[in-house]
């Protein structure tokens, strides 16, 4: 239930794109919504479905899901500004910024209802 909450929310901001970038979304060509690799192929064709489904019923246009081969290459073509819509992760996010101009944030997750992302990083304490 939590992740189609959180889809629901990207996919109401995804549409705002579409307000505020009108050319694009009368545009012919199909839009593509780019994910970066965290789950197998077919599981995040199967996972984004029902979003880019749900954003071209909306929007009147086509929207279709690529995958990324890597997490290098999908930090890439976002610095680079080779998509229409990407969906990032956290520390994704904070690879781009760090190397390339401020991208339009659309939505954020909330897990729980916080938008703040806690993650560890475990070592032996010999391993420094």
């Amino acid at each position: 239930m939590k992740i189609k909450n959180l889809m629901t929310k990207f996919a109401a901001s995804c549409l705002l794109f579409f307000l505020f970038f009108p050319r694009t979304a009368n545009s012919k060509e199909p839009l593509t919504l780019w994910v970066h690799p965290y789950l197998p192929v077919t599981e995040l064709i199967r996972k984004f479905t029902p979003l880019a489904n749900y954003l071209s019923e909306k929007s009147g246009q086509t929207i279709q899901i690529k995958v990324s081969e890597s997490y290098k290459s999908h930090i890439e073509r976002v610095g680079e500004e080779r998509f229409d819509l990407a969906y990032l992760g956290p520390a994704s996010f904070v690879k781009i910024t760090d190397k390339s101009t401020e991208k339009i944030l659309l939505a954020r997750l909330q897990v729980n209802g916080s938008p703040v992302y806690h993650g560890m990083i475990i070592a032996r304490q010999d391993s420094l």
